[in-house]
């Protein structure tokens, strides 16, 4: 009966053992699960923030030019986290995969984004200045050949930023040595030329 009684207790034992391993398991397991989603999450609201970012840089005139290199800064601190923790790389490989594609795209975006910039903010800058040309324009025989070169020009501009057409900047930068070529006499004019 010793014997008996004492595998009885061993089992107890080994089967006590085996659901608190298994507990232990389970509860690092859904641990690690929730992170990941979480992070996904996180991922999920910074790249929203990024298009937010994206459409004022579109609409608005000036804006700040921190916020898309913060996100940049947030997006591959927790691309780095999801990496580094290798949850999802071992216990979910079909994720891992997509996760893998999704950091490319990611990454091409936020190029997209910073070349979108690049262009938006010179063209921003020149319809301001060439609004303050056609303000100014002298009163003299050229006025009319000015002010229609200026219009292309502005024209140009308006069509470049809504088109993404190369040809338009081209183009912009051949009517910007015709109209530097213009001369005026007066001191506002020849200053606002400069």
């Amino acid at each position: 009966m010793k014997i008996r009684d004492l595998f009885i207790l061993s089992s107890g034992i080994v089967v006590i053992v085996l659901l608190v391993l298994f507990n232990i398991y389970t509860k690092n397991y859904f641990q690690s699960n929730n992170k990941i989603i979480n992070y996904f999450n996180q991922l999920k609201q910074q790249e929203l923030s990024l298009n937010y970012e994206l459409e004022k840089t579109n609409i608005y005139l000036y804006r700040n030019l921190d916020a898309i290199p913060k996100i940049e800064r947030e997006i591959y601190s927790i691309l780095n986290e999801i990496e580094t923790r290798g949850h999802l790389k071992t216990q979910h490989s079909d994720i891992w995969k997509d996760f893998i594609v999704y950091k490319k795209l990611i990454k091409q975006k936020i190029e997209l984004a910073y070349k979108l910039e690049t262009l938006e903010i010179p063209i921003k800058n020149s319809s301001i200045y060439l609004a303050e040309l056609l303000e100014n324009i002298p009163d003299s025989n050229i006025k009319e050949r000015y002010k229609n070169l200026v219009l292309k020009i502005v024209s140009n501009i308006f069509l470049a930023k809504t088109s993404f057409d190369k040809s338009f900047i081209s183009d912009l930068n051949k009517k910007r040595v015709l109209l530097e070529r213009f001369k005026f006499n007066s001191k506002k004019m020849k200053n606002l030329m400069k």
